[in-house]
């Protein structure tokens, strides 16, 4: 969803902006294949290091003591769970 090019002139061609863009999508769709030759599919179990998100639905209400006093509570969640 996003593109980046680094450059230390100041400005590219259309020309060669397409055949950077041509070398990006081939270099990409080989580490796409080499990824797919080492784990052709998912697997079933996720790892216990993968990371977890979770969501919880607050009241909105109960904000404030989600957030405490000054933001006391809010950050010492943030601290103890990164």
């Amino acid at each position: 969803t996003a593109l980046q090019m680094d450059l230390k002139i100041q400005s590219i061609s259309a020309d060669l902006l397409r055949e950077a863009l041509a070398q990006a999508r081939e270099a990409r769709l080989l580490a796409l294949d080499k990824m797919h030759e080492t784990i052709s599919e998912t697997r079933e179990d996720l790892s216990p290091y993968a990371p977890r998100i979770s969501i919880i639905k607050i009241n909105t209400e109960k904000i404030g003591l989600v957030i405490g006093p000054g933001g006391k509570t809010i950050r010492k969640i943030i601290d103890e769970t990164g």
